[in-house]
C-alpha cells in the first residue's frame, strides 16, 4: 500500500497519518454507535423503560430546572424520545445515558406520585387547628387520593413563623406542578378564611441601653 502510495507522489508518512487519525475517530465514532445499540437491546429486552413511562429527566440533562418530568414516547435501537411536562419539547436521549445513570420513574409499578407543598403560619396561630384545616381542604381536592390519604406535619419553629408541609398523592403525574398550584391557591383560601396569617420575614433590631441621636444639619453656602 505505502509503495502504491509512494509512486503516484503522496507522501507515506503523511498517508500513515491520516490512515491512522481516520481509523481511531472512525473506532471512536462506532464505539458509540455499538453502545447505544447494545444498551437499546438491552433495555428493550428487560422492559425497564417503555412508551408511556413518565421518568424524571434531571440526571439525564444539564438544565438548572429542579423537577423534570417527562413521558417516554419511543424506545428505539439508538435511542429514547421523551416528551417534556414542562415546555411539551422532545427530547432524543442515547440509550447509553439510560443504561449506565439511575433513572427514576414514576409508572414502574403504579401511577401514583407523592407532592408536597410547604408554607408557614403566624406564631399565635393554633397547630392543631393549622393541621385539622389543611388536611381537610386538601383531602377535599377531586384529584387527590384519599388512599393514601393526605397528611400535614409541623416540622419546624422558623425564624417568623411556624413551618408546615402537607403530602397528597395524585395519579396525573405529568400535571403534578398544575394540581400542587391549585392546593396552593386552596391553602391560601382557608388560612384566610380562618383568620390565620402567613408571615413574612421579619427582623427587630434591639439597642442595648439608652442612646442619644443627634442630627447636625449643615447648610451649604450657594456661593462656595
Amino acid at each position: 500500500m505505502f509503495v502504491i502510495v509512494g509512486t503516484i507522489g503522496i507522501n507515506p508518512t503523511v498517508f500513515g497519518l491520516i490512515t491512522g487519525g481516520l481509523s481511531v475517530g472512525i473506532g471512536l465514532g462506532l464505539k458509540e454507535i455499538i453502545s447505544n445499540f447494545v444498551s437499546g437491546i438491552w433495555l428493550l429486552m428487560e422492559g425497564s423503560t417503555k412508551p408511556g413511562d413518565v421518568i424524571n429527566l434531571n440526571l439525564l440533562d444539564s438544565s438548572s430546572e429542579a423537577f423534570q418530568i417527562a413521558k417516554i414516547t419511543e424506545c428505539g435501537l439508538r435511542a429514547v424520545t421523551v416528551t417534556n411536562a414542562g415546555d411539551h419539547s422532545e427530547r432524543i436521549i442515547p440509550n447509553n445515558l439510560f443504561f449506565t445513570n439511575q433513572i427514576t420513574t414514576y409508572t414502574k409499578n403504579h401511577n401514583i406520585i407523592a407532592r408536597k407543598s410547604y408554607f408557614g403560619v403566624s406564631y399565635g396561630s393554633d397547630p392543631n387547628l393549622v393541621i385539622k384545616l389543611i388536611t381537610d381542604v386538601v383531602t377535599s381536592h377531586p384529584e387527590v387520593l384519599s388512599d393514601p390519604a393526605p397528611s400535614t406535619m409541623f416540622i419546624a419553629y422558623g425564624d417568623s413563623s411556624l413551618d408546615f408541609y402537607v403530602k397528597f398523592f395524585i395519579q396525573d403525574v405529568m400535571g403534578g406542578i398544575r394540581l400542587t398550584s391549585e392546593v396552593n391557591l386552596m391553602i391560601w383560601q382557608v388560612l384566610k378564611d380562618n383568620s390565620i396569617e402567613i408571615p413574612f420575614p421579619q427582623r427587630t433590631l434591639h439597642i442595648p441601653g439608652s442612646v442619644d441621636i443627634h442630627t447636625q444639619t449643615v447648610q451649604q453656602n450657594p456661593s462656595t
